[in-house]
């Protein structure tokens, strides 16, 4: 899965190059959102599909490789809301079930 995240994390950046440095970086970054995005839902998600997942994980990767991460939850308040309901409302059902 990291393999792949950081394919489509590269790709959603515009970088084409393979830099060791960058990389790195970039594995730091989609590791910080998966933890903050998971807790957030209280589940473990599938950033591998589309989805508000992945959009919430690229453009969070996006904003603190922009330096500017402390804008990003007020930009996506509502969709992170939405997310955070969507899996309650998930969990809820599967209790139920």
């Amino acid at each position: 899965m990291e393999k792949e995240l950081l394919k489509l994390v590269k790709n959603y950046l515009g970088y084409t190059w393979v830099d060791e440095e960058t990389e790195q970086k970039l594995k730091t970054f989609i590791k910080n959102t998966i933890a903050y995005l998971d807790e957030k839902s209280g589940i473990k998600n599938d950033y591998t599909k589309e989805g508000r997942a992945q959009t919430l994980l690229l453009n969070r990767v996006a904003y603190e490789n922009s330096g500017v991460l402390d804008e990003f939850e007020n930009n996506y308040k509502s969709m992170i809301v939405a997310f955070i309901n969507k899996a309650s409302v998930d969990k809820y059902v599967k209790s139920k079930n």
